[in-house]
């Protein structure tokens, strides 16, 4: 399997009145401008409400949800509600297509307070999934590389 690095980009300036009040950055020298993250084919992003019709699209697939320890989802306003109060958070990213904008799936990484199994304040672990068809084309490396690098 052939692995690309490639630099990490900040997005210059995206639109701030987009996102949603709840997402929070736990470091203090980030600024909303940083939400952005870019990689050779990927972007990854705050969740945004309009994102909900393509979650739904993706997390529908019985081969996805469960596999990641969820249920497929039923309805795009359930999407939405997990969206709302799952997806959207700190350091909780929808990953897309870096030249489209279409999501494909998401990545995020959880501090000791969300895995009590961490073994310090320190310790972090990441958690992904993505949309079924996508699967196979390195986007969850590639996906991992973006955030360790912004992290």
């Amino acid at each position: 399997m052939e692995s690309r690095m490639s630099e990490l980009i900040i997005a210059d300036n995206p639109s701030h009145n987009e996102y949603p009040a709840p997402f929070e950055r736990p470091h203090a020298h980030h600024t909303p401008s940083e939400r952005h993250t870019h990689g050779a084919h990927l972007t990854l992003r705050p969740w945004l409400d309009s994102d909900a019709p393509a979650l739904y699209n993706l997390a529908r697939s019985p081969k996805v949800g469960p596999a990641a320890g969820w249920t497929v989802h039923e309805s795009v306003g359930q999407s939405l509600d997990i969206l709302r109060n799952i997806l959207r958070g700190p350091e909780q990213y929808a990953i897309t297509l870096r030249d489209t904008g279409k999501l494909i799936g998401a990545i995020g990484l959880k501090t000791r307070e969300d895995c009590p199994y961490l073994s310090s304040d320190n310790a972090y672990s990441v958690g992904y999934w993505i949309g079924e068809e996508h699967w196979g084309h390195g986007c969850a490396p590639e996906a991992l590389e973006r955030l360790i690098e912004h992290a």
